[in-house]
């Protein structure tokens, strides 16, 4: 069995992380786990959504905004320093992912008619809008936040220097790099929970399929940090 992506191939058999070979298992019951709260306030619209009920345009079609609770559980096979991960790192890790992206932001699908328009004011009024490459409902926000908040966490994991130097010394190759990130990941978040109100939470958990994308940007993100010929 193997996994690829875009060149990167692994075998599931070589695989040495205990935490990788479960996912692609789909055994979360040998995790350890902790669960992190987070809030943050965006707006959205559904672009030309239409009421199931009715028939015509629903108000989620209007820009309108939320306070989300979001709930991310971060998991691991084993306990470093008796802890799944320190929250100091899951503070920085939010930081970089949800609140850069998402807090105080006008999130939209890239191809909803109306970024024509704010194109033209989202400058001069500093405007914070998010485009992404779906409609931006609970489940998609959630999707979307557990492949960021995985690749965070994992480049966190390889920025000291040891790993950096042992990731140099593999002269830019993705696929052993790629090889070197999936043997020594120890965490990643699997589960995400996303909700628009108290009364709904849309829930999304780690895929086998996206395992593949997740190495492949980690891996792509630790090989420009460490090469020579970056740019000053």
């Amino acid at each position: 069995m193997s996994e690829q992506n875009k060149g990167i191939v692994f075998n599931f058999d070589d695989i040495k992380s205990d935490l990788v070979r479960n996912i692609l298992l789909g055994d979360f019951n040998s995790l350890a786990h902790v669960d992190v709260d987070h809030t943050l306030a965006y707006a959205h619209r559904l672009t030309d959504y239409i009421n199931p009920t009715t028939g015509k345009r629903g108000q989620c079609a209007n820009i309108h905004g939320h306070t989300a609770l979001i709930t991310i559980r971060f998991s691991s096979p084993d306990l470093m320093d008796d802890m799944v991960l320190d929250f100091t790192l899951v503070k920085a890790i939010l930081k970089l992912t949800l609140d850069e992206m998402f807090d105080h932001a006008l999130i939209l699908y890239k191809n909803d008619p109306i970024v024509e328009d704010l194109n033209n004011v989202i400058d001069k009024y500093k405007l914070k809008v998010c485009l992404i490459n779906h409609q931006p409902t609970a489940e998609y926000l959630a999707i979307k936040t557990l492949v960021e908040v995985a690749i965070a966490t994992g480049i966190l994991q390889f920025s000291d220097d040891e790993s950096l130097n042992i990731i140099r010394s593999l002269g830019g190759d993705i696929n052993k790099v790629a090889c070197y990130v999936v043997d020594n990941l120890r965490v990643l978040p699997t589960m995400v929970k996303w909700g628009e109100s108290p009364k709904t939470r849309s829930e999304v958990c780690i895929r086998k399929d996206t395992i593949a994308d997740i190495i492949s940007a980690i891996s792509k993100v630790l090989i420009d940090k460490t090469s020579d010929n970056k740019e000053k």
